[in-house]
Protein backbone atom coordinates (compact mmCIF):
# COMPACT_ATOMS: atom_id res chain seq x y z
CA UNK A 1 0.00 0.00 0.00
CA UNK A 2 1.28 3.44 -0.92
CA UNK A 3 1.44 6.34 1.49
CA UNK A 4 -1.01 8.43 -0.53
CA UNK A 5 -3.56 5.58 -0.61
CA UNK A 6 -3.24 5.04 3.12
CA UNK A 7 -3.63 8.75 3.78
CA UNK A 8 -6.82 8.87 1.72
CA UNK A 9 -8.25 5.85 3.56
CA UNK A 10 -7.47 7.41 6.91
CA UNK A 11 -8.94 10.78 5.97
CA UNK A 12 -12.16 9.09 4.85
CA UNK A 13 -12.28 7.08 8.05
CA UNK A 14 -11.96 10.18 10.25
CA UNK A 15 -14.49 12.10 8.11
CA UNK A 16 -17.08 9.33 8.39
CA UNK A 17 -16.82 9.28 12.20
CA UNK A 18 -16.07 12.87 13.26
CA UNK A 19 -17.00 12.37 16.93
CA UNK A 20 -15.11 9.11 17.48
CA UNK A 21 -11.62 8.82 18.95
CA UNK A 22 -9.55 5.97 17.49
CA UNK A 23 -6.67 4.26 19.25
CA UNK A 24 -3.76 2.70 17.35
CA UNK A 25 -5.04 -0.88 17.59
CA UNK A 26 -8.40 0.11 16.19
CA UNK A 27 -6.73 1.94 13.31
CA UNK A 28 -4.49 -1.06 12.57
CA UNK A 29 -7.44 -3.46 12.56
CA UNK A 30 -9.79 -1.24 10.61
CA UNK A 31 -7.22 -0.53 7.90
CA UNK A 32 -6.05 -4.18 7.93
CA UNK A 33 -2.41 -3.26 8.61
CA UNK A 34 -0.56 -6.36 9.79
CA UNK A 35 3.07 -5.82 8.87
CA UNK A 36 5.49 -3.63 10.77
CA UNK A 37 6.34 -1.46 7.72
CA UNK A 38 2.64 -0.81 7.09
CA UNK A 39 2.12 0.21 10.72
CA UNK A 40 5.14 2.54 10.57
CA UNK A 41 3.76 4.07 7.38
CA UNK A 42 0.49 4.70 9.19
CA UNK A 43 2.40 6.41 12.04
CA UNK A 44 4.06 8.70 9.46
CA UNK A 45 0.67 9.56 7.99
CA UNK A 46 -0.72 10.26 11.48
CA UNK A 47 2.20 12.59 12.22
CA UNK A 48 1.59 14.50 9.01
CA UNK A 49 -2.13 14.75 9.71
CA UNK A 50 -1.36 16.05 13.21
CA UNK A 51 1.06 18.66 11.87
CA UNK A 52 -1.56 19.77 9.31
CA UNK A 53 -4.15 20.05 12.15
CA UNK A 54 -6.44 17.63 10.31
CA UNK A 55 -6.64 15.40 13.40
CA UNK A 56 -5.88 15.94 17.06
CA UNK A 57 -4.35 13.62 19.61
CA UNK A 58 -6.59 13.18 22.64
CA UNK A 59 -4.68 11.15 25.19
CA UNK A 60 -1.46 9.67 23.89
CA UNK A 61 -2.01 7.53 20.74
CA UNK A 62 -5.75 8.29 20.54
CA UNK A 63 -6.80 10.36 17.53
CA UNK A 64 -9.94 12.13 16.36
CA UNK A 65 -10.94 14.54 13.63
CA UNK A 66 -10.06 18.14 14.43
CA UNK A 67 -13.36 19.89 13.93
CA UNK A 68 -12.81 23.52 12.98
CA UNK A 69 -14.26 26.22 15.15
CA UNK A 70 -14.76 29.83 14.30
CA UNK A 71 -13.76 32.79 16.41
CA UNK A 72 -15.54 36.01 15.67
CA UNK A 73 -13.83 39.30 16.48
CA UNK A 74 -15.25 42.76 16.23
CA UNK A 75 -17.03 45.54 18.01
CA UNK A 76 -20.63 45.24 19.07
CA UNK A 77 -22.61 48.40 18.48
CA UNK A 78 -25.82 48.43 20.51
CA UNK A 79 -29.06 49.55 18.92
CA UNK A 80 -31.07 52.43 20.37
CA UNK A 81 -33.40 49.98 22.11
CA UNK A 82 -30.47 48.18 23.73
CA UNK A 83 -29.04 51.52 24.94
CA UNK A 84 -32.36 52.49 26.50
CA UNK A 85 -32.61 49.09 28.22
CA UNK A 86 -29.12 49.54 29.71
CA UNK A 87 -30.04 52.99 30.99
CA UNK A 88 -33.22 51.63 32.63
CA UNK A 89 -31.27 48.74 34.16
CA UNK A 90 -28.64 51.10 35.57
CA UNK A 91 -31.31 53.39 37.03
CA UNK A 92 -33.12 50.44 38.64
CA UNK A 93 -29.86 49.17 40.07
CA UNK A 94 -29.01 52.60 41.58
CA UNK A 95 -32.43 52.95 43.22
CA UNK A 96 -32.20 49.46 44.74
CA UNK A 97 -28.69 49.99 46.09
CA UNK A 98 -29.32 53.52 47.35
CA UNK A 99 -26.94 55.18 44.87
Amino acid sequence: MKKKDLQELMMNMFRQAPGITFDLKTLYRTLNLKTHPAKMLMMDVLDEMLMDDYIKEQPRYHYSLNTPSQVMEGVSVPTEGQRQERIRTCRRHRTHTGG
